[in-house]
């Protein structure tokens, strides 16, 4: 049985958790809200191996790869903030026979 261990030593970063909430004004405009559900602490790594456009420019794109115990309230639609940036979340996995999971985010190049 192949089973990665996982110190909890290693979950010495802060992140946010944040759900966006969505509705619509009277003239019909889209108004997000962004809400903190939980702060937790995680095991961050930082990969900037893509790249994307932004006002024209080439810009290098921040990808997370986090390890923290499992929220069970936190979905693929939810956001992370970390280190003053935001990330949309595009993955959540479990990890086998353990109380922990595999978060993978990437960088929102603009604030709305």
């Amino acid at each position: 049985m192949n089973v990665e261990f996982i110190n909890p030593g290693d979950l010495n970063r802060r992140i946010t958790i944040i759900r966006p909430y969505r509705s619509y004004g009277a003239e019909g405009q889209e108004i997000v809200d962004r809400r903190p559900i939980a702060e937790r602490w995680a095991s961050v790594d930082i990969d900037a191996s893509d790249e994307d456009l932004e006002d024209g420019n080439v810009r290098s794109v921040h990808w997370l790869d986090i390890t923290m115990y499992q929220l069970p309230i936190m979905m693929t639609g939810d956001e992370l903030e970390f280190e003053g940036r935001r990330y949309n979340i595009t993955s959540i996995n479990e990890v086998r026979l353990t109380p922990f999971i595999k978060v993978r985010a990437r960088e929102v190049l603009r604030y709305d």
